[in-house]
C-alpha cells in the first residue's frame, strides 16, 4: 500500500504503508535519518509542485501500456499540473503534463488511466494507442484471466502485427511468471532461468502461432503463471518491451467446490484472519 503524504512547506512524499509506521509529521517532512520515523519512499521538493493528488497502480490484468509500466505507481501533483509514474525498478519517470490542478487518478478496467482536471473541470482519458505493430498473446484463445483445471489442456498463441512497415531488424523475449520463478524461453532448450531470447531477425505480420500447448495441465505446478511477450524494434539484447503483451492463467488440479449455502462459506473456528 502507497500513501501519499501531502507535505507543508518543502517536501511532497509517497509513503509504504506499514503496520505501527510513524512517517514524523510534523516533526519532518522528505528524508530523515531520525530512527524514530520511516522515510519516504519517494519525495520532491516544491520546485517540482506543491501538493500530491492521486495515486494508482497500473493493472496487471488487462495490459494497456508498454512493458516498462507494468505494476506502476501513477501519481499527480496539483500546482505542477503533471502525472508521473514510479516505475517497478523504482525509477520515477515523467507520464503526462500541462494539465490544470489534477486531484484525481483511476485505473480503468481496460487498463486505461484516468485523471480528474479541477482547473479545467474535465475527466480525461489516457491510452496507449492501439497502433500497428502489435502484439498479442492468447491462452486457449482468450486475452483475459482464465483458469484451468486438470483434465484440460493449455495453448498459448501468439500474434504479430507490422501494419504498414515491417521491422526489419528486431527481436521477441517470452517469458513466464511461475509459482517457481521467473523463466525465459529459449528455442533450443525451452524455459530457463536465465535471461534468453526467442528469436532475432525481420519482424513482419504473422500469427497467430501456437507457442505452448499442454495436453493436460495435471503435468504443471498449480498456480498463478503470468505470460508475457516482449517485442523490440532493434536487436541489442535487452527486452524493453516497446510493444508488449502478458496474460495471466490460473492452473488447478481440483476444480472449484460449489459453494450452495450459506454454512458452505462460513469460516471455521480455526480459521485465521488476514489482512
Amino acid at each position: 500500500m502507497f500513501i501519499n503524504d501531502v507535505g507543508q512547506d518543502t517536501w511532497e512524499e509517497i509513503n509504504t504503508g506499514t503496520a505501527g509506521a510513524n512517517y514524523g509529521w510534523p516533526l519532518t517532512e522528505g528524508a530523515t535519518s531520525d530512527p524514530r520515523f520511516l522515510g519516504p519512499l519517494y519525495a520532491y521538493d516544491h520546485s517540482n509542485g506543491c501538493a500530491i493528488s492521486g495515486g494508482a497502480f497500473h493493472s496487471l490484468v488487462t495490459p494497456q501500456f508498454p512493458y516498462r509500466y507494468w505494476s506502476a505507481y501513477f501519481f499527480a501533483d496539483y500546482c505542477g499540473g503533471w502525472i508521473r509514474a514510479r516505475l517497478a525498478d523504482g525509477t520515477v519517470t515523467e507520464f503526462a503534463s500541462g494539465i490544470n490542478q489534477p486531484v484525481d487518478l483511476q485505473v480503468a478496467s481496460d487498463g486505461s488511466l484516468y485523471y480528474l482536471a479541477r482547473g479545467s473541470g474535465m475527466v480525461v482519458r489516457i491510452a496507449y494507442p492501439a497502433l500497428a505493430p502489435s502484439v498479442d498473446l492468447t491462452a486457449n484463445g482468450s486475452d483475459g484471466l482464465l483458469t484451468v483445471v486438470a483434465g484440460n489442456g493449455l495453448r498459448l498463441d501468439l500474434s504479430f502485427d507490422a501494419g504498414s512497415a515491417p521491422i526489419d531488424s528486431g527481436e521477441i523475449y517470452i517469458g513466464v511468471f511461475t509459482p517457481s520463478g521467473l523463466f525465459w524461453l529459449d528455442p533450443a532448450q525451452g524455459f530457463v532461468p536465465a535471461l534468453a531470447r526467442a528469436y532475432a531477425g525481420p519482424l513482419p505480420t504473422f500469427g497467430p502461432s501456437t507457442l505452448i500447448d499442454v495436453p493436460d495441465v495435471a503435468t504443471l505446478p498449480s498456480g498463478g503463471y503470468l505470460w508475457f511477450v516482449l517485442a523490440d524494434p532493434t536487436v541489442d539484447g535487452v527486452p524493453t518491451g516497446e510493444f508488449s503483451d502478458f496474460v495471466l492463467t490460473v492452473l488447478t488440479l481440483q476444480p472449484p467446490r460449489p459453494r450452495s449455502s450459506p454454512e458452505a462459506i462460513a469460516p471455521s473456528a480455526s480459521a485465521t484472519e488476514g489482512p
